[in-house]
């Protein structure tokens, strides 16, 4: 019987705090829901070539994935830890040369704490800008979307959503940038 209380009770407050949710934090919840559903050996490793449709923990409550970002926009995904050197580098570039890259989306995924992830995001001016989504993976999913895991990590994908070069250890924004520049055509 108290179970059965328990599971009324749960069952109650989950469906309550889901109508006092706005539609994206509901999208969120559904979407962190999904996420701890998954596991490795339910996602087949891709090779990463063309951008996947990956699922990581949003970091705004706002369900957004790989099939979000529309074709016509090129996309730059960095595997980071906050307290890694070049990546703090390489997201102060971004956030000083923004400009330079319009058409472009930001997606920076790590497997560390929620505030820690912020933290980095707001430090270097990028938390709630257009265009940059900050996610967590705590699961480590991330070989399983992009076919490596190295941090820092830097793929970079055209338009059509079709890598284009991958940057790893050592970052070097000015490295980036002329890979975008040689393929502008496609940005």
């Amino acid at each position: 019987m108290k179970s059965k209380i328990h599971f009324f009770s749960t069952f109650f407050f989950f469906c309550f705090g889901l109508i006092s949710c706005g539609p994206s934090e509901r999208n969120g919840i559904a979407q962190k829901a999904e996420y701890e559903a998954l596991t490795s050996e339910a996602l087949p490793v891709q090779d990463g070539k063309l951008l996947p449709d990956f699922l990581f923990i949003p970091m705004d409550s706002l369900a957004f994935t790989g099939n979000d970002i529309p074709k016509g926009k090129s996309v730059w995904v960095m595997n980071f830890n906050p307290g890694c050197a070049h990546c703090q580098q390489t997201a102060l570039a971004i956030s000083m040369r923004k400009d330079e890259l319009k058409n472009t989306e930001f997606v920076f995924v790590s497997r560390v704490a929620q505030d820690a992830i912020k933290k980095f995001a707001t430090d270097h001016k990028l938390w709630e800008q257009e265009g940059v989504h900050f996610f967590q993976d705590p699961k480590q999913l991330f070989y399983n979307y992009f076919g490596i895991v190295q941090v820092p990590l830097v793929m970079v994908y055209n338009e059509e959503h079709q890598l284009l070069q991958t940057f790893e250890t050592e970052l070097d924004f000015e490295d980036i940038l002329s890979t975008v520049q040689a393929h502008k055509k496609q940005f």
